[in-house]
């Protein structure tokens, strides 16, 4: 009912419910002092059961997060039947939804957390992997356009054992950055697939972008010893 610097007043979702709480903070300093509590409902739990906003979804988020540590897939409908079962609430599809992605954010880190240590984890890649060649474009404001990569086993299988012959093509990224997965890959003896590198770009009809690509495979010298 209110809240700002000096007070703090709740009451039941229910308007005819005597429910109550009233706070006022104390002279000079942080803390409110609790004046008035009714702490007895005198509505139903009928009566607030479709009613739980203070089961948002970050709440149930922050309560979700732990069963996707084991990178288990949990889909909303079971989100919605979990708390169901386990609290009595009442959680519609969109709120599952939104939790889930408030959970998976929780434990493996937002798409822009990811794009912002990038350039370590490509450091990262050619220092535990010798050989390997990275490489990755940013714009003006320092924004991300797009990279590609390819690992030194890569190179040596291709070298070695594979047909001498690259084929390309990308499948479309999932998330709200959008953007496509490149990756190159070849066949061996056994017409068996070998990747070879891959790509992340803004567009899969883009010709430049594919240019491009072809382009870092070549000035890297993947073709030849």
């Amino acid at each position: 009912m209110k809240s700002d610097t000096t007070r703090y007043q709740v009451r039941c979702i229910v308007e005819e419910c005597n429910w109550r709480l009233h706070a006022v903070k104390v002279a000079n300093s942080y803390y409110f002092q609790i004046r008035r509590f009714d702490h007895e409902h005198t509505c139903s739990n009928e009566a607030r059961f479709p009613l739980h906003r203070q089961a948002s979804a970050r709440v149930i988020g922050e309560h979700i997060k732990e069963k996707f540590l084991d990178h288990r897939l949990y889909k909303p409908k079971e989100i919605i039947q979990d708390i169901q079962t386990e609290f009595g609430i009442s959680c519609n599809y969109h709120k599952g939804y939104r939790a889930k992605h408030i959970a998976l954010d929780e434990v493996q880190g937002t798409p822009v957390e990811s794009y912002r240590i990038l350039p370590s984890y490509l450091y990262m890649l050619e220092q535990t992997n010798p050989g390997t060649i990275t490489d990755l474009h940013t714009d003006s404001a320092n924004r991300f356009m797009y990279m590609f990569f390819c690992l030194k086993a890569c190179i040596d299988g291709f070298l070695s054992s594979i047909r001498p012959v690259i084929a390309i093509d990308a499948t479309f990224l999932k998330g709200p950055h959008a953007g496509v997965l490149f990756v190159a890959v070849c066949m061996d003896g056994n017409d068996q697939i070998f990747p070879l590198a891959f790509g992340v770009g803004d567009s899969e009809t883009s010709s430049e972008r594919q240019l491009k690509f072809i382009g870092y495979i070549n000035s890297h010298d993947v073709w030849s010893n």
